[in-house]
Parts: structure tokens; C-alpha cells; sequence
């Protein structure tokens, strides 16, 4: 075996065993994050969009059970949600605002939180945390940087506090009421259905799978599975990377 054969094999292994370390629980919830969050504007009103109403019905699932949080600078983008939710058949939501606890997340199957006034404190990103292991599913939707950078930092927060690799980014996107081309919504078992889709001026995120990108081919909505945690190597792990990386460092001298 030749040595660039070798350095694969072993950067593959390394990689394999990183997988298995940090690969989340097989129970493990859904986030979701979006840097606009006018995507909300269209699912309730004169003028409803049927895609963006596909869109948050297919992120429900087969749930019956939302919980939004409404704060006093966001009831804009709450009150959509929880009246569209509620207006389907079998789906109950319900608005509130104060902490997050257990008690409150029991039983629901997606909790929406747009532009968070506050920051999530330890005890509220603790139940989270539960909630995402549970299987739950989360939505944190953000804005425009200049909107909204404060509940932007938050959501950051918030999303490394739970082991999420996303992150809202300070890139401003297509500024202005915007009605997605086809080639804007991405082909993934949550756009199903959706192929029209209305959004206004947004962050860049990064991270995730990507559901839709701005004019530029930039994402501004995605998602991911995650347990909840910041995923920390077990110590037998970590030394079983440091024996590979040994062998791979011998191969090299050799």
C-alpha cells in the first residue's frame, strides 16, 4: 500500500470515528432556522401563499401539538403562526410568553420562537435541550441584520448552547417583499408540495440542509437533527483518535 493510500485510509477512518462521536441520538428532534422571518406573513390574511402554508404544514408533520413564543416587539410574527396552525383540522397551538420550561413543552410536537426579546436562560435551553432529545422539533426564525441583530445573537446563542451547527450570519439578502423563483426552493421532503414560496428581507444563515436560497443562491432557510447537546468526545473515543493519528504520523515518517 502506497503512502497516499495509507494517509486516505487513515483520514477516513479518523473521519468515521468523528461521525459515530458526534452523530446524534437515534431519538433525536429537529431544528429549524430561518433568517427571515416575514416567511410567516403569508400563511394567514387576505392573501395567504399556499406554499408557505405547505411549507410550515410539512414541518408539523404528522404533529398535532404547537407552543409559540410571543414576545412584546414580535407579535407580528407570532400571531400568524399560532391562528394558521389552529386553523387546521386536529392541530391545536397556543401563544405565550415567559420562561421556558418542561411543563410547558410536554406534549408539544413543534415550539416556534421569532426574534426572542430576551436571551434563553440555562434553565430554559436545559428544557430545550430535553425537549430536542425527546424527538421534539424547534423553529427559531430570525431577520434582516439591520432589523434585527440583537434577536439574532440570541438565536446564535441558543443554537450552540444545543449542539446546532447553524448560525444566522450578518449578510443581508434580497431586501423587500420577495416571491421566490422555482430555483429558490430546494427539492428536500420538507419543500414538498411547495412551489410557491413569499419571504422579505433576511439574513444569510449557515449550517444545515438548505431549503431555500435568496436571488443569489444564498440560504436563508435550513434544518438539522440534533439531540440537544454539544457533542463531546468519550474519553475511549478521544483515544482511539489519538492512536490513529499516531499511526497516521509514523506513516508519514516513514
Amino acid at each position: 500500500m502506497n503512502l497516499r493510500r495509507a494517509k486516505a485510509n487513515w483520514y477516513a477512518a479518523i473521519a468515521a470515528i468523528a461521525f459515530l462521536v458526534c452523530a446524534p441520538a437515534a431519538d433525536a428532534g429537529l431544528l429549524f432556522l430561518s433568517g427571515d422571518s416575514n416567511i410567516v406573513s403569508s400563511l394567514t390574511g387576505a392573501t395567504p401563499d399556499a406554499g408557505n402554508q405547505q411549507f410550515f404544514l410539512n414541518v408539523l408533520g404528522a404533529g398535532t401539538s404547537v407552543l409559540v413564543l410571543e414576545t412584546s416587539v414580535t407579535p407580528v410574527f407570532s400571531t400568524p403562526v399560532n391562528d394558521f396552525y389552529n386553523s387546521q383540522a386536529g392541530v391545536s397551538s397556543t401563544l405565550f410568553s415567559g420562561a421556558v420550561t418542561g411543563a410547558l413543552l410536554s406534549g408539544v410536537d413543534l415550539f416556534f420562537s421569532p426574534l426572542p426579546e430576551d436571551s434563553f436562560t440555562a434553565s430554559e435551553l436545559d428544557a430545550l435541550g430535553d425537549y430536542l432529545e425527546g424527538g421534539g422539533t424547534i423553529f427559531f426564525a430570525g431577520d434582516n441584520p439591520g432589523f434585527a441583530p440583537d434577536p439574532n445573537a440570541r438565536i446564535n446563542d441558543a443554537l450552540t448552547a444545543l449542539g446546532s451547527g447553524m448560525l444566522i450570519l450578518d449578510v443581508a439578502l434580497d431586501i423587500g417583499d420577495q416571491h421566490a423563483l422555482p430555483s429558490q426552493i430546494l427539492l428536500d421532503p420538507f419543500t414538498t408540495g411547495v412551489t410557491t414560496f413569499n419571504y422579505g428581507g433576511m439574513s444569510e444563515i449557515s449550517g444545515g440542509t438548505t431549503l431555500f436560497v435568496s436571488l443569489e443562491e444564498s440560504p436563508f432557510v435550513a434544518y438539522e437533527q440534533t439531540n440537544g447537546e454539544t457533542p463531546v468526545p468519550e474519553p475511549g473515543t478521544l483515544l482511539l483518535l489519538g492512536a490513529g493519528l499516531v499511526a497516521l504520523s509514523r506513516r508519514r515518517r516513514n
